[in-house]
């Protein structure tokens, strides 16, 4: 369904330095190959890199997945090209059994470690446009038939009606229950030669050693155990009993945190268990808390919700727990982030929320992205900048979201102030999203920094360019003798700025380079005599010193160098047979040179 999509639509979902770079990526055809697959369109964007685009088009909604690192806001510049690319009717359209796997990653100068989450923009109009605005007996069929279809919504409704739960010493002992059951099963695993049963051995190739498969097939274990409580949790979420589904959550929380190591170890593959176990808690807790989000639920059933994480976490720091198996747990705000943030649903909720946190002190860099979310649903921009301020020397997440904020609020100087403390902690893992915000009609200085950068980690020749435009005497020289260790790249740099002469030099002293071809094929028509006696000689020599097929290929690319220079036609039609028809005769190396045209 394109309706869904369109410029303006577009132009609404990103700031506007994003949608025209990825106007201008649509326009100079960076977009390539998009296929419709259903409601989604997948298609690969040309930038630093190949990007990976998803959009997902829905009457009211529009999902925008990247694998790009923007962080920043609203849709991505490849995400804008590959809606237009849709809006123009470029894509092709392919079966839902043919659809391609995108595999979704961060780059490694990504400005967070975390996969990025899609970007879903809800239309919160449909109720009053659509639903309401249909007659009541419209109305009344549909809903109708939608219990009739589903026991859980049927479930999820008389909860609802019913206004919340009350919470009593029995749903406290449910926790309990709980806890003690998840810290018995968690210290009574045994990996032994049991946890090779739990591998595909095949799924590694010819060889796979016996401590990885130990480790995976341990894992495999573990997320066994978790995901019992994962399907009972949910399904008592997806039911309309948020309150069960809260309680199998903090039961599993109170359960592993207190889990040191498992009953045997065989092969040794924990170093630390209870590490393990933490990583795979946070990712049950996403999914639980994601259903807690889905969920409709009232206001007093979320205070309700709200109140009982509040009185686990006063229980283990008032002193009462007394039991071994309680001993030095604590609540810890990162491991809860994602369920109290699903439990936020309107300002009344969220000002619930901020009075329990701040009454047990809950106000620590752990705790900052969830009190960014309830400044960000009371619409208190002086709170929300005072916490990411707090924090945004020690999160680089919290950066981009500051800066999109000031971004946002149009505070220029306060923007660049954050941007500069960013730039100067990571400057690797910035540059590229930053030089998305900056221009040199703001800060020269700082941005020809940031783009110096850039340019040098990716050894970008395009951006060079750019720089050359904006340097100040001297910066262009500097730049060049600080990245003559980047071979390529110094010798593309030279060939811009017609440095021959100092190519040639370059080539002579880098005769072993594996990257002798790119570095000589700049100056093959500049000095032909000179590259003919070098890729002459480094051809023979090379041939001498070893053999097969690679080998052979990479003479043959420097040969085919040679093939049609002007004034060494002879020459070469010479050296061609004299490596071709002399001793010794190398059949790969004769088929390479065929295959090549040189004979």
């Amino acid at each position: 369904m394109v309706s869904s999509i369109s410029k303006e639509r577009l132009q609404q979902l990103s700031n506007v330095k994003s949608f025209e770079k990825g106007e201008a990526y649509f326009l100079h055809k960076a977009v390539k190959s998009v296929v419709k697959t259903g409601n989604t369109y997948k298609g690969k964007v040309e930038g630093s890199e190949l990007y990976q685009v998803a959009l997902e088009v829905k009457a009211y909604d529009i999902t925008a997945y990247c694998n790009c690192p923007y962080m920043f806001g609203g849709l991505c510049k490849h995400s804008i090209a590959v809606g237009l690319a849709v809006i123009a009717g470029d894509y092709s359209e392919a079966a839902d059994d043919t659809q391609e796997n995108i595999v979704y990653h961060t780059s490694p100068n990504s400005i967070l470690e975390n996969p990025p989450s899609p970007i879903r923009i809800e239309a919160p109009s449909f109720y009053d446009q659509v639903f309401a605005a249909a007659p009541k007996n419209v109305q009344n069929a549909f809903l109708r038939q939608l219990f009739q279809k589903s026991d859980a919504l049927r479930a999820q409704f008389t909860h609802f009606a019913e206004n919340g739960q009350e919470i009593s010493s029995s749903i406290v002992s449910d926790i309990e229950m709980i806890r003690d059951e998840v810290y018995r099963e968690l210290c009574s695993l045994e990996f032994g030669y049991e946890v090779f049963d739990y591998v595909n051995q095949r799924d590694y190739g010819s060889y796979a050693e016996e401590d990885e498969l130990a480790y995976d097939g341990g894992i495999q274990m573990i997320e066994e155990v978790f995901e019992g409580y994962e399907k009972n949790a949910i399904n008592h979420i997806t039911r309309g009993n948020l309150i069960g589904g809260v309680c199998v959550l903090l039961g599993l929380y109170e359960g592993y945190f207190n889990v040191k190591s498992p009953a045997i170890d065989e092969y040794s593959s924990f170093e630390d268990y209870n590490e393990e176990l933490t990583s795979i808690f946070m990712q049950v807790a996403v999914k639980i808390a994601q259903e807690v989000k889905l969920s409709i639920k009232t206001q007093t059933a979320v205070k309700q919700l709200i109140d009982l994480v509040f009185e686990r976490v006063d229980y283990y720091t008032s002193g009462d727990a007394t039991l071994e198996e309680e001993q030095g747990i604590v609540y810890e705000p990162k491991k809860l982030e994602a369920l109290l943030k699903a439990l936020i649903i309107d300002e009344t909720t969220a000002t619930h929320l901020k009075q329990k946190m701040d009454a047990c002190g809950w106000k620590d860099k752990d705790a900052a992205y969830i009190r960014l979310h309830i400044a960000q649903e009371l619409v208190d921009n002086d709170t929300w900048i005072e916490i990411a301020e707090s924090f945004a020397g020690e999160e680089i997440e919290l950066v981009a979201k500051l800066l999109n904020k000031y971004e946002e609020l149009g505070k220029t100087k306060d923007f660049y102030r954050i941007a500069k403390k960013a730039f100067k902690i990571w400057p690797y893992q910035v540059d590229e999203q930053l030089l998305d915000k900056i221009a040199p009609e703001h800060d020269k200085s700082f941005y020809i920094k940031v783009l110096s950068n850039y340019t040098s980690r990716k050894a970008n020749i395009l951006t060079y360019q750019k720089l050359r435009e904006v340097w100040a005497t001297g910066q262009k020289e500097q730049f060049i003798e600080k990245n003559s260790n980047q071979e390529v790249f110094y010798v593309q740099m030279l060939q811009i700025e017609e440095r021959y002469s100092d190519i040639l030099d370059f080539v002579k002293n880098n005769l072993s380079s594996l990257n002798f071809k790119q570095l000589i094929s700049p100056i093959v028509t500049v000095f032909p005599n000179e590259c003919f006696d070098i890729i002459h000689q480094k051809s023979l020599e090379t041939l001498e010193e070893g053999r097969g097929r690679t080998l052979y290929q990479s003479v043959v690319s420097w040969l085919s160098l040679l093939k049609d220079l002007q004034g060494k036609e002879s020459a070469a039609q010479q050296l061609f047979q004299q490596i071709y028809g002399g001793p010794p005769r190398l059949p790969a190396l004769r088929d390479e040179m065929k295959q090549a045209g040189l004979v």
